[in-house]
């Protein structure tokens, strides 16, 4: 992972500063499935998934869900992640 932007919502939690750069995706997220095969994907390929925000956060509340949306930027040779928890946490 090159990049953490957190939104200002997320800002708000405690838990948000336990994912950093240069910090392991999971293994079975959407992200690290694409990452795997961008090589062989047009520029633009998406992959979505559900998880749990443990994954990605230490501390954060164990029931709480998250959305994940990973798009290939074939351009620049990056993931692009879009983490969204639709409950309040």
């Amino acid at each position: 992972m090159q990049r953490v932007l957190p939104s200002e919502r997320l800002r708000e939690r405690a838990w948000h500063r336990t994912l950093a750069a240069g910090d392991l995706i999971p293994t079975g997220s959407a992200t690290y499935r694409l990452s795997c095969a961008s090589q062989d994907l047009p520029g633009g390929a998406i992959l979505t998934d559900g998880g749990m925000a443990v994954e990605w956060f230490d501390g954060a509340p164990p029931a709480l869900e998250l959305d994940e949306e990973a798009v290939w930027l074939r351009r620049y040779g990056r993931v692009l992640t879009l983490l969204v928890c639709s409950a309040r946490a």
